[in-house]
């Protein structure tokens, strides 16, 4: 037996190293670039905020990008400055406070050290040199106060951009690896698709969240109860039920995280794919973007045999209701409804 059994070691495959991984990779981000639009009741500023970390924490995010909160006269370089928070959101004694409170939840906080947020041009339209500095000295101050990272926008209307994207990249550097950035400037695709940032609160009419019944003086729309974060939390079948399923099951699961990706079968409206790991279990995505059903018939065509289809595959969600949740599904003859999604899993074999 023990000579069988040191066989079996011998024999097994070797496992592959883990890819290393900075924090923003393991999840997505999520930017409030508006409190008020954020917290909805005419409320809106750091200590507001930091009541609903426990909302952000249950999406599973990586980070908060945040504001511009700094100080900042529309227009006016003396009258901004970006070592201060704007009085209407709170006290640096408030941003500590929230900053601190993320990260026990582990949260990364980001600052957006836009100067200009609230004028015509972000980075002002004379002065250059005097901007650069300013945006120098404050990553330097909230680097060094706890912040995990900065965004800048508009980043096009700055002169001489890259120079000062290269010089204060080196200054995150210097603070630390773990250290994020990102400008968002006209051509974000690639930095979207490595850092997904959800960008659901832009400082110019926001929507209002709807956490529940009580916001609804602040809208003229018609809503209704099922719309509230309050009443979709209550509801398995919602859109945020759904994302909170998703990013659960991203942050638990290897070839989620960070697996091999596949494309399968692609035409008009519709994408297939698979993510897989090593020996992990593998997941299959299916995605049909059209307005009618249609027949997926997944083939595994110019696919390495370690990312190979089987026959049928299980059903982990589906974004329409209907479909039962770990039922066996043939993929040749895979059939999906209008607007459908489908997340399937299936084993791995040796």
């Amino acid at each position: 037996m023990l000579a069988g059994a040191v066989v079996i070691i011998v024999r097994a495959p070797r496992c592959r190293d883990l890819p290393v991984q900075k924090w923003w990779h393991t999840g997505a981000l999520y930017r409030i670039g508006d409190l008020q639009g954020f917290q909805g009741n005419g409320a809106g500023n750091l200590a507001g905020l930091k009541g609903h970390l426990d909302y952000l924490s249950s999406l599973k995010v990586k980070g908060l990008v945040l504001g511009p909160i700094h100080k900042n006269q529309k227009d006016d370089v003396a009258g901004t400055d970006l070592l201060q928070i704007d009085p209407n959101f709170g006290s640096k004694e408030d941003f500590a406070s929230l900053l601190q409170s993320a990260k026990k939840k582990s949260i990364r906080v980001i600052l957006d050290l836009t100067p200009n947020y609230q004028g015509e041009n972000s980075w002002f339209s004379t002065q250059v040199d005097t901007v650069a500095t300013k945006v120098k000295d404050a990553l330097e101050f909230w680097l060094q106060a706890g912040v995990d990272g900065f965004q800048v926008r508009d980043i096009e209307n700055l002169k001489d951009a890259s120079s000062f994207l290269a010089e204060w990249q080196n200054i995150t550097n210097g603070f630390g690896e773990d250290r994020w950035s990102v400008d968002l400037s006209v051509n974000t695709e690639d930095t979207a698709l490595h850092n997904p940032v959800f960008s659901a609160f832009q400082p110019v009419e926001a929507p209002v969240m709807l956490w529940d019944e009580s916001n609804f003086p602040y809208i003229s729309a018609a809503v209704r109860a099922n719309m509230t974060v309050k009443g979709q939390s209550e509801d398995p079948g919602s859109l945020l039920s759904l994302f909170r399923r998703l990013s659960d099951q991203r942050s638990k699961e290897r070839s989620l995280l960070h697996g091999d990706f596949h494309a399968l079968t692609s035409g008009p409206g519709f994408f297939s794919y698979i993510r897989h790991w090593d020996q992990n279990e593998r997941f299959l995505v299916v995605l049909n973007f059209g307005d009618v059903g249609l027949s997926a018939g997944l083939q595994a065509s110019d696919l390495p045999a370690s990312a190979s289809l089987p026959a049928k595959a299980d059903l982990l969600l589906s974004t329409q209701p209907g479909r039962e949740e770990g039922s066996p599904l043939e993929l040749e003859s895979l059939k999906l409804e209008p607007h459908e999604g489908l997340l399937l899993r299936f084993p791995y074999v040796a």
